[in-house]
């Protein structure tokens, strides 16, 4: 992956249905990433499979206002 979209891969190396062999525990994404942020679900080959927002409908429809906000910017700067 390339250009300026920061990029984060887990690789499931083993996996149990016994709770006592968890050694690790993972950071919930939805708690660590800013409101309104895209998450893009890959498969192993890269390719799109799902894409959410920290929010849910709410995220989705502030990522809205910030692209129209960006829009109108842009315009009133002359770009």
């Amino acid at each position: 992956m390339g250009g300026n979209k920061p990029f984060c891969e887990w690789i499931i190396e083993e996996i149990s249905f016994d709770a006592s062999k968890c050694r690790n525990s993972f950071d919930d994404l939805e708690t660590t990433i800013p409101f309104a942020t895209c998450i893009t679900h890959l498969d192993e080959k890269y390719h799109e499979i799902s894409k959410t927002y920290k929010g849910g409908a709410e995220g989705e429809a502030e990522f809205r206002l910030r692209q129209l906000a960006r829009l109108k910017r842009t315009k009133e700067e002359g770009f």
